[in-house]
């Protein structure tokens, strides 16, 4: 985290130069995290504190797990002739009911309330 402060403190001087807005961060989004009731209860909370602490960077409230169906959703797979590439599907699109899909949607509703304020 500290390298993509320092990577923003470098380049917002020049994005004024231009006359572009500074880059801001938002948040960092806590991805990959295991469903295990344990480790969200405890170890999370804990590591949670100490990056906000640490970074200085807002940690999203939103939390998107691991779960099977969004690796299923990214297997999805076309084929063209012999050839078959890679054709990930949106866990929204994939499993739309799912946890995953609440997940992502309540990621992208904070995204869009951190960007209007």
């Amino acid at each position: 985290m500290k390298n993509v402060k320092d990577l923003i403190e470098k380049v917002n001087p020049t994005r004024r130069v231009y006359q572009l807005p500074a880059i801001k961060i938002l948040g960092i989004v806590p991805s990959n995290i295991s469903t295990n009731a344990r480790f969200l209860e405890s170890t999370f909370i804990k590591r949670k504190k100490l990056v906000e602490s640490r970074y200085g960077i807002p940690i999203f409230d939103t939390i998107i797990c691991n779960r099977e169906e969004v690796s299923r959703a990214s297997e999805d797979e076309r084929k063209f002739g012999d050839i078959e590439i890679p054709s990930p599907q949106s866990i929204l699109d994939y499993k739309p009911e799912s946890k995953s899909s609440q997940e992502f949607a309540s990621l992208a509703e904070e995204i869009l309330a951190k960007i209007e304020d």
